[in-house]
């Protein structure tokens, strides 16, 4: 009896905790541009380019929330002379995110943002016939660990994020963790 009565207590706190909190999503579409220091994926002067769209959640107490999101997209799997997001041998991926976000300063209206998360990105489908020539094997998913500086007006919200790779990208080829940078616009909800 006392265990049913601890839970049930808990589980009343923790619907109270998550009730106070004000919840929002942020939808968002954006470019993304990437590099490695692995020289068959990355030539030297050329880069890797590609486009997303993302939906993050977050529960707000004050200026400092918990963020849980999701992207999609599609990315360069060898880098390109010329910038070009949509054409080109790609693979799309999901990325699943979580972390903390946090108000660096303003007002309740306009004010700058951060955060700190941890990115799962799973690779959906990828061209591969263009690896027939060498051993490079593109992994079913690798990890990275994001951050980035957010301006937000009003409903409206500007991001420049930069996410670290951890884990490497191709099979067996350390030197292929990606790093990204990715230019976000979207709209609070």
């Amino acid at each position: 009896m006392r265990l049913i009565t601890t839970v049930l207590l808990g589980f009343l706190c923790f619907i109270g905790t998550i009730s106070a909190q004000e919840a929002g999503a942020t939808f968002y579409t954006g470019l993304t541009f990437g590099s490695t220091k692995d020289i068959v994926i990355n030539k030297p002067g050329q880069s890797q380019s590609g486009y997303l769209f993302g939906l993050d959640g977050r529960l707000n107490s004050g200026g400092l929330y918990f963020m849980l999101g999701g992207e999609y997209g599609k990315f360069d799997m060898m880098s390109q002379e010329k910038l070009n997001i949509t054409s080109g041998s790609k693979f799309s991926f999901f990325k699943g995110r979580a972390g903390m976000g946090f108000k660096l300063f303003g007002t309740d209206k306009i004010y700058l943002s951060s955060k700190a998360q941890a990115s799962f990105d799973i690779v959906l489908n990828s061209d591969d016939a263009i690896f027939e020539t060498t051993s490079y094997q593109i992994n079913d998913g690798f990890l990275g660990a994001a951050t980035g500086l957010g301006l937000n007006i009003y409903a409206l919200f500007i991001e420049f994020e930069y996410e670290h790779g951890i884990l490497n990208m191709y099979y067996q080829k350390p030197e292929t963790t990606i790093n990204f940078y990715t230019i976000k616009a979207g709209v609070k909800f």
